[in-house]
């Protein structure tokens, strides 16, 4: 896993939540387990030994696939090819996309495949993520201040007001660590509801266009996908 570059606006405010999304669905102890494994790779860095690769087939195996990265680790998976992931620490550093519109369309090209083009799972986790994300920070937040409205000597306006501020400490203390462990600033954790939301967004944007026959343009092909 690179560390991503973030001194542009996208990158600080929605590339964290949407990195973490994905990571939500393919679990970093779960693409090193031998026991559990969810097969994961990381397209921008990927190291095999030489009979590994031409055991599975490299590239041209994966030629027609929109994620080439998670259907190599697939293969590895079949072939019982051990396999891990591993963070960079700096070591490796990628800029994804050069600008925002890249952003999205890269993205959405991630997030349908990842679903395997199905429209109900990008419909929940794009609820899902501005749920988690958005909404509860934000009734977290403002629970603390109507607690104190009510008056802190009520015990249920009390426990409203210490629930909401544990809460924003715990989710921010967990994402602070997230951030810094990715090589982002801390102080981006700030906006990761805006972040959550916008993401939200660009996974009911691939859904959009999976549902109305949208094709999926990269690196110079068009891609017909069919919604399941």
């Amino acid at each position: 896993m690179s560390t991503l570059t973030a001194d542009r606006w996208f990158e600080l405010v929605a590339q964290p939540p949407a990195g973490m999304e994905l990571l939500r669905q393919y679990p970093l102890e779960r693409a090193s387990s031998d026991s559990d494994r969810r097969p994961f790779a990381n397209g921008q860095f990927m190291l095999f030994s030489r009979d590994a690769y031409f055991a599975v087939g490299g590239h041209p195996a994966v030629k027609d696939d929109l994620l080439e990265d998670i259907a190599l680790a697939r293969l590895c998976h079949r072939h019982a090819i051990r396999a891990a992931v591993i963070l960079s620490g700096g070591v490796l550093r990628c800029r994804m996309y050069a600008s925002w519109p890249e952003f999205v369309r890269g993205w959405k090209r991630i997030y349908t495949e990842s679903a395997n083009c199905k429209l109900s799972r990008l419909r929940a986790l794009a609820l899902r993520v501005r749920l988690l994300g958005t909404a509860l920070p934000l009734l977290a937040l403002l629970a603390v201040p109507v607690g104190l409205h009510i008056g802190i000597s009520d015990p249920l306006a009390a426990a409203t007001s210490v629930l909401g501020l544990a809460s924003l400490i715990i989710m921010l203390a967990i994402l602070g660590w997230s951030y810094r462990l990715g090589g982002t600033p801390v102080w981006a954790v700030l906006a990761y509801p805006i972040g959550a939301w916008l993401v939200g967004g660009i996974l009911q944007a691939a859904a959009r266009d999976l549902d109305s026959g949208v094709p999926t343009t990269w690196a110079g092909k068009t891609y017909a996908r069919t919604a399941r």
